[in-house]
């Protein structure tokens, strides 16, 4: 459950989301260098100068599958596998690669009194394919293959989980895992419950594979994801997913695990249409609970903003101390704009609601809508928040 009251806050104070943003890089990863999936080591850490990775040159040539020798009076590296034999220079502006030059453009270099080489020169002139994993930090190191021979199998895979999913058929969707995916158990267990509440149908906007080895693949779609029937609350959207696989000791591709890289709602105002009947006196109660919560944060009553929640409800005393630490520095006014039933059971139900929040210091109001999905229950007779509720969308007005 995400405190929606918190996340609001951080969307429409700037200075809290530059110091997040000053506080990440600062805690940046160092830089990894991978060969066909494994982690490479180096005598010395690599390092980024002008946007090259930079490393130990030694390590990098053996792992590539040359011996190397190195001739100090000259800082000369000479190195030779099976099919190259590379010869370079510090300081110097070309390399020799099986008798012919090609320009180095500063990629030998001494650092720190180790001579260092461009990780991406070196690769791709012993015919490997380099990319940077900007986000891990990590050069990845690959050997390139067809990728018109194995796009089918690695589309198919695609294929089959899609029929599954429209099918209905969670055992059919899970034979496109590998069995010790990660967190396989968990998946299947979330797929399981998934298919026997609601039918949605997938439909791929764009394929792509951006990483592909002899026995690894990522594959980047596009996706629309809609609702075709069920009785729990589904909205439409748009993901982008990564599909990380991997072959199985068959050499069949199966998938390893699935990464989601963005979602957007598809329509928004769609969502108020998943309304479920409801009975009013319930309706009532429910939208009483919203208002008097929200009330309790304008008048900064804690006690009352507690006694909306189920006792222990899950997110409920960290959402209370966050706004006890927020009221200190900023004046708020909240308001239900819209709210709608989603899903009823009697004693259970699943509330929709837009909610209007404005933050005030210093004499600045900055205002916020939010659209919240936020679990109800009823106890002895009396509906009470079951948790914080996850947030759909933040916008600041």
């Amino acid at each position: 459950m995400k405190r929606w009251l918190t996340v609001v806050l951080s969307a429409l104070i700037v200075c809290s989301a530059a110091a997040g943003t000053a506080s990440a890089a600062a805690n940046a990863p160092a830089v990894r260098v991978t060969l066909e999936g494994k982690a490479l080591s180096f005598q010395a850490p690599p390092t980024i100068i002008g946007g090259k990775t930079f490393v130990e040159f030694r390590s990098l040539f053996k792992a590539l599958g040359y011996t190397v020798d190195y001739v100090a009076s000259s800082k000369t590296i000479k190195a030779q596998s099976n099919a190259r034999k590379i010869e370079m220079k510090v300081g110097g502006t070309t390399a020799l690669v099986n008798g012919a030059k090609e320009q180095v453009n500063g990629d030998l270099k001494l650092i720190g009194g180790r001579t260092m080489v461009g990780v991406r020169f070196i690769a791709t002139l012993s015919g490997k394919t380099v990319a940077w994993n900007a986000q891990s930090r990590i050069v990845v190191i690959t050997t390139p293959v067809s990728a018109s021979v194995e796009r089918a199998a690695l589309f198919g895979v695609l294929d089959k989980l899609n029929k599954a999913e429209a099918d209905g058929d969670a055992s059919a969707y899970m034979s496109q895992f590998l069995p010790n995916a990660q967190m396989r158990a968990d998946i299947e267990a979330g797929i399981r419950e998934q298919f026997s509440q609601v039918q949605i149908r997938t439909t791929y906007v764009s394929r792509k594979i951006p990483t592909l080895t002899q026995t690894e693949a990522v594959v980047a779609t596009t996706e629309e994801i809609r609702k075709a029937g069920g009785a729990i609350f589904f909205p439409d959207r748009r993901d982008r997913y990564e599909y990380h696989l991997r072959k199985d000791a068959s050499g069949t591709w199966k998938v390893d695990y699935i990464a989601q890289v963005s979602s957007d709602w598809l329509d928004v105002n769609g969502m108020w249409s998943q309304e479920v009947q409801a009975p009013d006196e319930d309706k009532q109660a429910v939208a009483a609970l919203l208002n008097a919560q929200l009330q309790a944060i304008n008048d900064k009553d804690f006690d009352a903003y507690a006694a909306t929640y189920v006792p222990s409800a899950p997110g409920a005393a960290e959402e209370l101390a966050d706004l006890k630490d927020l009221q200190a520095s900023y004046r708020m006014s909240a308001k239900v704009e819209r709210t709608a039933i989603v899903e009823y059971s009697g004693d259970q139900a699943l509330l929709l609601a837009s909610m209007l929040l404005d933050v005030t210091q210093d004499g600045e109001t900055r205002s916020g809508r939010s659209l919240i999905l936020i679990p109800v229950t009823k106890k002895d007779g009396k509906w009470l928040f079951a948790g914080t509720g996850d947030i759909l969308l933040n916008e600041k007005l």
